[in-house]
């Protein structure tokens, strides 16, 4: 697999890959808000039909855009051919008024519990549009250390997984994790 970038350091080579690995967040971790869906083809949640009636709390709409892949959103993509709306991320009642320790929502809260779902559908988009990437770190391999994990000559140091979202923005994310700067 050969890297989508790569950035010399002050500690060597950072080599970033795409972490074809799976990750699913709807499945993999625990979410605040639960995605409720009637899309035939995808497993986007919990699959329920048009008419299932949907737990009380906050709730947004979710849109899926079907194009050269996938993409999901809270708000219309504007692309009547390939898009629509597939079902909602509900935030239920009571897991609302247990996260934020109150007995009613308020308009504050509400406006909260939407910025965590908004949050939760971007990292979804990311995920399912490839968004993922990795990294290792090469630097020059040790003459006296043959098994070190030696990779076009130089020693992987360092490695890391699971980075989601855009490139650009996560490039400084992995560089404070290794402790480098560009060189």
């Amino acid at each position: 697999m050969s890297p989508v970038k790569e950035i010399e350091t002050t500690k060597g080579t950072l080599q970033v890959f795409y972490d074809d690995t799976g990750y699913n967040p709807l499945e993999d971790w625990d979410q605040f808000g639960t995605v409720y869906h009637y899309h035939p083809r995808y497993k986007l949640g919990t699959r329920i039909s048009r008419e299932d009636a949907l737990p009380k709390g906050v709730r947004l709409p979710l849109f899926l855009f079907d194009h050269s892949g996938l993409h999901v959103s809270t708000s219309p993509f504007g692309d009547p051919w390939d898009s629509g709306q597939v079902g909602w991320i509900v935030a239920n009642e009571e897991k609302v008024k247990e996260e934020f320790g109150c007995k009613r929502i308020t308009p504050t809260i509400r406006r909260k519990v939407i910025a965590i779902l908004q949050s939760q559908v971007k990292t979804l988009d990311a995920v399912l549009s490839g968004s993922v990437y990795g990294f290792k770190l090469l630097a020059p391999q040790k003459p006296d250390c043959p098994h070190c994990g030696a990779e076009q000559g130089r020693a992987v140091t360092d490695s890391c997984w699971g980075f989601i979202g855009d490139l650009d923005e996560l490039i400084p994310d992995m560089l404070y994790h290794v402790g480098a700067e560009v060189k």
